[in-house]
């Protein structure tokens, strides 16, 4: 068996020739490192300058809110300080007052994204104002009927006590006087939600029936009409 045995190349001189070795592009290396160096600074200043957009938006809609949830609390408070017709009357003041300055602190905000953050919140403190605004008008409202309508009955008492002289006239204005009181007392009670049978329904409808004839006795024994006074007392 006949093997190969190496060989080199000689050169001229006889001695083995020399392989040149691969030169590398050092100058390309250098240019992707630094390419991707720039690309991770470049994406990280992109984070930062995020990151820096997000807190200056994030804390002007905070500033915001801050400013809304102040008017809210004392809106709403002066507004739970009043009672029946002025509450009522303020109701609709007090409504339009919130929706104006949400636009006003809307309008102090830079950018789209604020802005929409901010109506986010800002609806949600709406809501909750106009749940104690509203709750409190409601209240008011059914406090002021009640009002009134006592203040009917009241007035219809005066009304018979003003023509008590005529009392022993069943078409004279006393007795039309004196139904209408009872009447308005019933109507009063029932918003109550007392009807007849109830004791609470007696006691009232006694008391107004001894005021109206106290008052009216009160009337003839002021005009010294003592013989009238009593004969309406004993009617």
């Amino acid at each position: 068996m006949v093997y190969d045995l190496p060989t080199e190349r000689l050169n001229p001189s006889g001695m083995p020739e020399a392989q040149a070795p691969v030169a590398k592009n050092f100058a390309a290396e250098q240019a992707i490192q630094q390419g991707a160096a720039t690309t991770k600074a470049g994406m990280a200043a992109a984070q930062l300058a995020a990151k820096y957009q997000d807190d200056i938006d994030e804390g002007a809609v905070r500033e915001a809110d801050n400013a809304l949830a102040e008017f809210k609390r004392q809106a709403v408070q002066q507004y739970l300080s009043t009672e029946q017709r002025d509450a009522l009357d303020q109701h609709e003041a007090v409504t339009k007052g919130f929706q104006e300055k949400i636009k006003e602190i809307e309008g102090t905000l830079k950018n789209d994204t604020q802005r929409a953050m901010f109506k986010q919140v800002s609806m949600a403190r709406y809501q909750s104002a106009m749940e104690q605004v509203d709750g409190h008008a409601i209240n008011q409202a059914k406090a002021f009927n009640l009002n009134e309508a006592e203040k009917g009955v009241t007035s219809s008492v005066k009304d018979a006590v003003a023509g008590a002289a005529a009392w022993k006239d069943p078409a004279s204005s006393y007795h039309k006087s004196s139904m209408a009181a009872f009447k308005r007392a019933e109507d009063y009670l029932a918003l109550h939600g007392i009807r007849p049978g109830d004791s609470q329904y007696d006691e009232y409808m006694q008391k107004v029936s001894t005021g109206l004839h106290t008052e009216a006795i009160d009337q003839f024994l002021a005009g010294d009409k003592a013989k009238e006074a009593d004969e309406y007392f004993k009617q």
